[in-house]
């Protein structure tokens, strides 16, 4: 699987990458938004993106829906290491939401 993270959380970000690397999965880290849209747009070849919820000034559900605009078959799933329900609500109605740090067995559950 192909699988686009978008976290400004650099260190969080290579963590994860390696994780999924070792399931054999393909992976492209990027801290921001502009970058993960230009490579979408670019070639609709990842079959998932992981988004922070929270990038700095930007937000990964808004990100969420620019991406799926260029590449409609991306699933999405948001990360976010806070606990307000307002930020939740909003990133489930993109899809799942996991926990930053992101517990191992719950990210392979969201691959199956």
């Amino acid at each position: 699987m192909k699988i686009l993270i978008v976290d400004d959380n650099e260190e969080l970000a290579e963590n994860l990458g390696e994780l999924l690397e070792d399931e054999g999965h393909q992976v492209a880290l990027e801290a921001s938004s502009a970058p993960a849209e230009r490579l979408c747009a670019r070639a609709c070849e990842f079959d998932l993106a992981l988004l922070d919820i929270c990038l700095g000034k930007e937000d990964g559900v808004d990100l969420a829906a620019r991406l799926q605009a260029v590449c409609p078959t991306i699933r999405v799933a948001l990360m976010t290491a806070y606990t307000d329900e307002s930020h939740r609500a909003r990133a489930l109605a993109v899809g799942p939401v996991l926990a930053k740090p992101v517990p191992l067995d719950d990210l392979l559950s969201l691959l199956q």
